[in-house]
């Protein structure tokens, strides 16, 4: 089972903590061999979220700001990364000799939406008073670029099919790796993966 225990998180958090979450599932896979070699074609559905956030908002949130009366917590570090996008793509295995085997993976990306925190100043102090009534002082300035969300309320409601059929974002990406088999007991393999960029248009907001 898996169990959250928030309270071990806000007391044993590092200045800076990130929570990342990666997502991928393919709608469509359709593989070949051919000789030695290998063809693949298929649609991927990805989603790729991380969240930075400081050792103070994790303790605010666990602790509330009662047990910080005077004194200010620093939030600044927090920062939110989001990309939700699918890739068309064809792929290629082969093999060069017994020893080397290579892959080559080129795709078209589509994407759907897209939260990028730009730049964050958000400071937050609890003032106590000899009454017990306690006021919030807050100094905030931060910068958050979206691309794909629901617009403006001057605009129409961005539909589940508007969004999932959105081709104005597009880029392209390339996929390499290679595996070395060294001895029957060793292999050498070294990946790089998601090489290149998507061009954000839709519903940007800043």
């Amino acid at each position: 089972s898996l169990y959250f225990n928030l309270s071990s998180v806000a007391n044993n958090s590092n200045d800076i903590n990130y929570v990342t979450q990666y997502f991928e599932n393919d709608l469509l896979y359709l593989g070949f061999k051919i000789n030695r070699s290998y063809l693949n074609i298929g649609i991927r559905n990805r989603l790729y979220s991380r969240a930075i956030y400081s050792t103070d908002l994790a303790k605010l949130l666990w602790d509330g700001n009662a047990s910080y009366v005077d004194q200010p917590m620093d939030l600044s570090s927090s920062f939110v990364n989001h990309d939700h996008f699918i890739s068309y793509y064809v792929g290629l295995g082969f093999m060069i000799g017994d020893n080397v085997s290579l892959g080559l993976r080129a795709n078209i990306n589509q994407g759907l939406s897209s939260v990028q925190t730009i730049s964050n100043n958000f400071i937050i102090e609890t003032i106590g008073d000899p009454e017990s009534v306690f006021s919030l002082k807050a100094k905030t300035g931060f910068e958050i670029n979206t691309s794909g969300l629901v617009s403006d309320s001057t605009k129409p409601t961005r539909t589940t099919t508007d969004y999932i059929f959105n081709f104005q974002n597009i880029g392209f990406s390339f996929d390499f790796g290679a595996d070395f088999k060294l001895s029957n007991q060793v292999n050498l393999n070294f990946s790089i993966l998601d090489l290149g960029y998507i061009k954000w248009n839709s519903d940007l907001r800043t």
